[in-house]
């Protein structure tokens, strides 16, 4: 898969369902076996969950696969996901002045400034080429 293939791609954005409690904000997001999905770059350690389904995430240095239940401590920085089964994620965050508004949250937690630098090899590790 060379960049001209990646550019003609499906963009979406993906629906996120957002959960809130005291301290504590929580995202969720479904994906369909065979998705490609390029998460933000998150500025703060958070917590990443694989609720259900099976994917390989790259972290930037190397690949992984991932099997539900999983539970993690994610590092700063940008994954990219493929899926192998349909997958529900969640990412927790902290969320100590407990904020709902959205656009406040992303501000915080995300930085929007971070370019994506991902080679062909990458990507053809992730979906098993």
């Amino acid at each position: 898969m060379n960049k001209l293939q990646i550019n003609k791609l499906n963009i979406e954005d993906i629906p996120t369902l957002h959960d809130f409690t005291d301290g504590i904000y929580v995202r969720t997001i479904e994906l369909k076996a065979g998705t490609l999905a390029i998460g933000e770059h998150h500025k703060e350690p958070h917590i990443f969950q694989l609720i259900s389904g099976s994917l390989r995430l790259y972290d930037g240095s190397k690949v992984y696969e991932i099997k539900a239940p999983y539970i993690s401590e994610a590092s700063l920085g940008r994954k990219v996901v493929y899926c192998l089964e349909d997958c529900i994620i969640q990412n927790i965050h902290k969320n100590h002045n407990n904020t709902r508004n959205i656009d406040e949250l992303y501000n915080k937690y995300i930085d929007k400034d971070k370019e994506l630098l991902l080679e062909d090899s990458s990507i053809k590790l992730l979906i098993g080429e």
